[in-house]
């Protein structure tokens, strides 16, 4: 089995905070689709358990990669500048989730790998040529 997939530039979401024109609900995918979702960070996390929102929720828009059967993690902190995907209130979710998927849509014909990041326990899909 061929453990390597090309993006396709294809940037989907299934959450309604992330769409937008250059981000389309998810549906019908195909192999090298690229699925955005929120992730709290650290400081998010903490905000939320405490109910602090007056703080807003802080977090980064991750990636995961269709392989024709099923969605995998897609590590993207080699390519992407983390001021790309990180916002520091819920409001900015969005500016970030189209700053990735324009990044995302750039990256569209390169080469993505499976494997176990020395610092994960889940395969996860990662860019064989860094920037």
């Amino acid at each position: 089995m061929d453990n390597t997939l090309i993006v396709s530039g294809r940037v989907m979401s299934e959450h309604d905070r992330l769409l937008s024109s250059e981000v389309s609900i998810l549906c019908d995918p195909v192999q090298g689709d690229v699925k955005l979702y929120a992730r709290d960070d650290r400081r998010g996390s903490r905000n939320r358990s405490r109910s602090n929102t007056n703080y807003g929720y802080s977090g980064n828009i991750c990636c995961s990669i269709y392989d024709g059967s099923r969605w995998k993690r897609l590590r993207t902190h080699e390519v992407l500048d983390i001021k790309i995907v990180h916002y520091s209130r819920r409001q900015d979710m969005l500016d970030a989730a189209i700053r990735t998927s324009k990044s995302i849509q750039e990256l569209k014909g390169r080469e993505v790998y499976l494997g176990i990041p020395e610092s994960g326990r889940l395969e996860t899909y990662m860019f064989r040529d860094g920037k």
